[in-house]
């Protein structure tokens, strides 16, 4: 394993069918087209505003803040929606370092800040309230269409993100051995190539210790993907089973994106 790959595995992610985790990093660090960049996506509800307090003016603080913050990232406010929490806000991170190797000091610093379930440590609460991070992908290549025509069309590998909210189990709950057994549902599926999950805090007020589970399917097959993220999205109380994981909620917004090709 090349040392940039196990760097953020050993920080992010945990891997299943006790393969080697070789086959793992040319999943999740596929090669990148020359100019391409790694990303990602997350949301964190704020419960002082609501969707309309929230306004393009408070957007670009918001996101001048987080430039102020983090370097070598670029931030984009691509959502807002109305919570019973508070404002759900749906950011896409953008690591400007080259997306083979410089990227992951960023990338590795910004995940930490994400598993600890809020984002205090930016957005201070005197001004800003509560921030709780929900759902988060792990990295994926640029989505621009001018840098996926870079690549041979059969080797780009797409990675179906899912983000699993488990209520009555913390974060230290969630074991290497239990975030296998989460995964199991994947392994007797032909077109899965490995799947992956990162956990980070759930934390919406003083009283709570949860945890969400960032679950990453990889597959050369989109359609796929597509049929898996279905069925999730319908059957995912039967896929794990309260008696063994406790309630669950499968958190809106599972996305298709891809990972990188040659």
């Amino acid at each position: 394993m090349d040392a940039v790959a196990e760097s953020f595995a050993d920080n992010a992610l945990f891997e299943t069918r006790m393969i080697r985790l070789e086959r793992v990093t040319k999943i999740q660090w596929a090669p990148a087209a020359p100019g391409s960049r790694r990303m990602c996506n997350f949301n964190v509800v704020l419960p002082k505003y609501t969707v309309n307090d929230f306004t393009d003016a408070l957007q670009q603080q918001l996101l001048d803040v987080l430039h102020e913050s983090i370097s070598g990232a670029v931030f984009r406010v691509t959502n807002t929606t109305e919570e019973a929490a508070g404002v759900s806000v749906q950011t896409t991170v953008q690591f400007t370092a080259n997306a083979n190797t410089d990227w992951l000091e960023t990338a590795r610093g910004f995940y930490l800040t994400l598993r600890t379930g809020t984002l205090r440590s930016l957005l201070p609460p005197p001004t800003w309230g509560d921030s709780i991070v929900m759902q988060v992908t792990m990295p994926y290549i640029s989505t621009v269409a001018e840098f996926l025509n870079a690549y041979d069309p059969s080797t780009v590998v797409y990675g179906l993100q899912a983000n699993l909210l488990l209520e009555n189990r913390t974060f230290d709950w969630l074991t290497f051995e239990r975030a296998q057994a989460l995964l199991e549902p994947f392994m007797n599926s032909a077109d899965v190539v490995v799947s992956n999950l990162w956990k980070h805090r759930y934390v919406p007020d003083a009283g709570t210790d949860a945890v969400i589970a960032t679950i990453q399917v990889a597959s050369y097959s989109q359609a796929a993907l597509q049929g898996i993220q279905d069925h999730l999205e319908s059957e995912s109380s039967s896929v794990w089973p309260a008696p063994i994981w406790g309630p669950t909620q499968l958190l809106p917004q599972l996305q298709i994106l891809p990972l990188g090709g040659q």
